[in-house]
C-alpha cells in the first residue's frame, strides 16, 4: 500500500455515518438579531435551509417561450429571489402582520413591507447578516482536507 492509500483509508476509517445522523448534528436553528438605530426593538432573522431557497429559486424562475423555434428557455429573477430570502429568513417583525402592513400601506405585501420600512443601506445590511447566517460565505470547509 502506498502512504496515499494508507491516509485515505485512515481517514475513511476515522469518519463514522453515525456522525452524519440527525441525532448527532446541531440542528438548532441560530437567529441573529439586527438593530437599526431607526427602529426600538431589533429585527430578528434565521438562516435558510437548502429546501427553502430551493422552494424560492422555483418561484422566482421566469419562463420564455421563442414564438419562432417554440423552445422554452429558464432564468431566474435574482432580484426576486432576494427579496423572496430576506422576507423568508424575517422572523421579527412578522411581516404578514395584517397591522403591520397597514400601518405602513402595505396590505398583504410582506415584500413591499420590508422594502418600505428599510433604507436602502439597512435593506441591504440585512440581506448580507442572512447571507452569512445561512452559510453561504461559510469558512468552515478545509478543502485542502476534503481533497486527501
Amino acid at each position: 500500500m502506498t502512504e496515499e492509500q494508507v491516509q485515505e483509508q485512515e481517514t475513511t476509517e476515522a469518519i463514522s455515518l453515525n456522525d452524519f445522523l440527525v441525532d448527532n448534528v446541531d440542528t438548532k436553528i441560530e437567529k441573529q438579531n439586527v438593530q437599526f438605530k431607526r427602529f426600538k426593538s431589533p429585527f430578528v432573522v434565521r438562516p435558510l435551509t437548502a429546501n427553502e431557497l430551493s422552494d424560492l429559486r422555483k418561484k422566482s424562475t421566469i419562463k420564455h417561450r421563442d414564438p419562432r423555434t417554440k423552445m422554452v428557455s429558464t432564468e431566474i429573477d435574482s432580484d426576486k429571489l432576494s427579496d423572496l430570502m430576506i422576507v423568508k429568513s424575517v422572523v421579527t417583525p412578522d411581516l404578514n402582520n395584517q397591522e403591520l402592513q397597514n400601518s405602513w400601506g402595505y396590505p398583504a405585501d410582506p415584500t413591499g413591507l420590508l422594502k418600505g420600512m428599510l433604507l436602502s443601506g439597512e435593506y441591504n445590511h440585512l440581506a448580507a447578516v442572512i447571507t452569512d447566517l445561512s452559510g453561504d460565505n461559510e469558512d468552515d470547509v478545509d478543502v485542502d482536507d476534503v481533497k486527501k
